[in-house]
């Protein structure tokens, strides 16, 4: 560390993959180029802009390729999500080329990964640099939808204007400080109510939106030491409680709970109390989910996302009144909360489309047929056909689905009516099916 401190002073957090980027250079002739593989936090995380600055002021990077949404392919699914870097000796007017590696079926089976898409124009490097925000939509391939953000920005005030405090939870696990572990809690924690214990809430387990979670167990929080004690205060009062494991999970809770590191407590200043609804409701909202996932996120498609208090509190509010309050109340789904946060900020049409596109291929899995699709396909069809059926037979389906290459619809006629069969099988045996049932000629199968 001393050594770092040293030698790399705008490293964060003494990260040697760091050092290693500029280290490197050492090797590097004056017209040789560098390409090597680095977590892509090193180009995300908000500790580390001292780093890019001057990554920014020493070299030029000519591609910068995302390759996180694939690292199942590349280094398995437990990896730290990564970046190819492709850089230089520094030039004037640098202008970096992004690609994004997107998962698609065919990688998965064929290991073959094809670029998304290419910034033909590029991006001037000390542009990018002179908001950091702006460094984790280029990593992620997201820079298309900076339009947005900007939309989201105007006529906002951050979230920060509405705290009284703001701190992720306490951290627990101080044992060190009072032998072993089984002796720490024996000494300061109990499964049920004891007088001068408070109420504890250490796991994300089964935390939903909107609903205060059940107690996990009680601590003796004024003399358990913990590490990262924070004043009760914090705890007491109304608040909005978030995890901050992604995606984002809110609610709000009234009473004096003692929250672990697992969760960002927000405590509201008094005059603003009566926000907190519409508060949760923009937290969880899927614009929210759009905001985050393209700024925010840390760690993308790592072994631990979350998002970090900061980015809580930097969080655009759109002006809030009486008006928008009461519609808060009326609100009774989660369409209806989205469609109130859409008119908070005055969103055009093309703005609320791309965030519900971005919504919808971000959360569901990709597939060329739903399930939903084939049984209205089916109720659609027996309903035209069964009449025309001779009597005491029934038309009965299977449906039999590949990501890869489609599906199938198997329509039978039995005495007995029997249950919808949906069935997924492996894009193999479906060709294997196709042939046996002579659905289409083996010649070509052979030729696709």
């Amino acid at each position: 560390k001393k050594l770092i401190r040293r030698s790399w002073p705008y490293v964060s957090k003494y990260q040697s993959s760091q050092c290693f980027i500029f280290k490197v250079r050492d090797l590097l002739d004056k017209s040789g180029v560098i390409a090597l593989i680095s977590i892509s936090s090193n180009f995300q995380n908000e500790l580390s802009i001292d780093f890019r600055r001057r990554f920014i002021a020493t070299f030029s990077i000519r591609y910068l390729i995302n390759i996180s949404n694939v690292k199942d392919i590349t280094f398995g699914e437990q990896s730290e999500p990564a970046v190819i870097l492709i850089y230089t000796n520094k030039v004037s007017k640098n202008k970096i080329n992004v690609y994004s590696l997107e998962p698609s079926v065919f990688s998965q089976i064929t290991k073959i990964l094809v670029d998304k898409k290419e910034d033909e124009n590029g991006q001037i490097a000390e542009e990018i640099l002179e908001n950091n925000l702006n460094w984790t939509p280029y990593v992620l391939g997201y820079s298309d939808y900076l339009s947005t953000i900007d939309r989201i920005y105007k006529n906002s005030t951050p979230l920060d204007r509405y705290a009284k405090d703001c701190q992720v939870g306490v951290m627990k696990h101080s044992y060190e400080k009072h032998g072993d572990k089984e002796n720490f809690y024996a000494k300061f924690f109990s499964d049920f109510p004891k007088e001068g214990y408070y109420p504890l809430v250490d796991s994300i387990k089964n935390i939903e939106n909107y609903k205060k979670p059940e107690i996990s167990r009680y601590v003796d929080y004024k003399n358990a030491n913990l590490d990262r004690q924070r004043n009760l205060e914090l705890f007491k009062g109304k608040k909005l409680v978030i995890t901050r494991s992604w995606p984002l999970k809110v609610f709000v809770d009234e009473d004096l709970v003692i929250y672990d590191g697992n969760f960002i407590i927000f405590n509201i200043k008094k005059e603003f109390e009566d926000y907190l609804k519409f508060f949760n409701y923009l937290l969880t909202s899927k614009l929210a989910y759009f905001y985050f996932s393209v700024l925010r996120l840390q760690r993308d498609k790592g072994n631990f996302q979350k998002i970090n208090k900061s980015s809580i509190l930097h969080f655009p509010v759109p002006h809030i009144d009486k008006k928008l309050l009461e519609l808060v109340e009326k609100c009774k789904s989660s369409e209806q909360i989205d469609q109130l946060i859409y008119h908070a900020y005055n969103f055009e049409y093309k703005y609320v489309q791309e965030i519900e596109d971005f919504y919808r291929t971000s959360t569901e899995k990709y597939t060329l047929v739903t399930k939903e699709d084939i049984v209205q396909y089916i109720d659609e069809f027996e309903s035209i056909y069964q009449s025309l059926i001779e009597n005491n037979k029934n038309l009965n389906f299977k449906f039999y689905f590949s990501d890869f290459i489609g599906s199938i619809l198997q329509i039978i006629i039995t005495n007995e009516k029997q249950p919808f069969e949906f069935n997924t099988i492996r894009y193999d045996k479906l060709i294997g099916l196709i042939v046996k049932r002579n659905i289409i000629n083996k010649k070509i199968i052979r030729e696709y």
